[in-house]
């Protein structure tokens, strides 16, 4: 009986600490230029599609959705004047930009909470079979308590820090392209 106590009053601490899960925000995974970097701008458009994500639940950890994914990703290319337009789903585009999630690892608890994540990325040019970019690339990033009390917003934070970095290291990748 006093085991059972001990546990309730535990998952209500973690409960009272933790909260329920935050969902990931496009504004937390977009991404400015790097200090100092200034991209050429590609005098074309790119229609960016993502997969993989999933929403997330009250009770489970936090996630990214393929439309927050999506609009983190088309705000980065658009802040980094990297190709001059990026068009909406239904208007055709000279390049697609294809990021699927294929990993996401995050820790259950912890002080500083790190996680990783694997993105799949394709860029071709709108139909054309051969890929210009087709690599699966691994980011990482860790929240400390310092970000953040709660251990859900640390999550948060840590899911799209890793999110943000993996953005941009294909925005980078894609720069040095001759298009």
């Amino acid at each position: 009986m006093r085991s059972a106590l001990n546990a309730i009053i535990i998952f209500s601490l973690l409960l009272l600490l933790g909260g329920c899960a935050s969902a990931t925000r496009s504004d937390g995974m977009s991404t400015e230029l790097r200090s100092g970097v200034k991209y050429s701008t590609i005098d074309k458009t790119i229609n960016v599609q993502v997969r993989g994500g999933s929403e997330t639940t009250s009770m489970g950890a936090s996630q990214i959705s393929n439309t927050d994914f999506r609009e983190a990703i088309k705000a980065s290319i658009k802040s980094s004047e990297l190709f001059s337009s990026v068009a909406e789903d239904s208007v055709p585009a000279d390049y697609v930009l294809q990021g699927t999630i294929i990993r996401v690892e995050q820790p259950a608890m912890g002080f500083s909470m790190t996680v990783d994540l694997e993105i799949a990325w394709l860029l071709k040019e709108s139909g054309e079979a051969d890929a210009l970019i087709r690599e699966a690339h691994d980011s990482t990033y860790t929240a400390s308590v310092g970000a953040a009390f709660a251990g859900v917003k640390r999550l948060r934070l840590a899911t799209e820090g890793a999110a943000q970095n993996n953005i941009l290291w294909v925005l980078d990748r894609i720069s040095k392209l001759e298009l």
